[in-house]
C-alpha cells in the first residue's frame, strides 16, 4: 500500500488480506497489485 504514499486504513487492510488470502498466493498478490494499479489515482487522462 505504500504505492499510495500513505498508510492503509484498517478497512483497506482487511480487503487486501482477503484478496491475497491466508497463504499469500502468487495469484492473490498479483490480483491485489492489479487492483491497486487500476485505482483512479494511477489513471492518466489524455
Amino acid at each position: 500500500m505504500s504505492a499510495l504514499s500513505r498508510e492503509p486504513a484498517p478497512a483497506e487492510l482487511k480487503v487486501a488480506a482477503g484478496m491475497v488470502g491466508p497463504d499469500l498466493s502468487e495469484q492473490g498478490i498479483a490480483d491485489l497489485l492489479w487492483a491497486v494499479c487500476m485505482l483512479p489515482e494511477f489513471q492518466t487522462i489524455r
